[in-house]
């Protein structure tokens, strides 16, 4: 296999970096959400708790 890098390719690879951007962007948001819903989740317990 000889590696040939045309203009073709460097498209490709900005667009699969874009790609890998959107990914990340996404997990970190995801883990964002979960961290609020957790936040939530204690802060209520706290509250249950503090109710008591």
């Amino acid at each position: 296999m000889t590696f040939i890098y045309p203009k073709k390719v460097t498209g490709s690879s900005q667009r699969s970096i874009i790609l890998k951007g959107v990914i990340v962007a996404k997990v970190a948001v995801g883990i964002a959400l979960m961290a609020m819903t957790q936040k939530q989740i204690r802060n209520e317990f706290w509250g249950i708790r503090h109710d008591f």
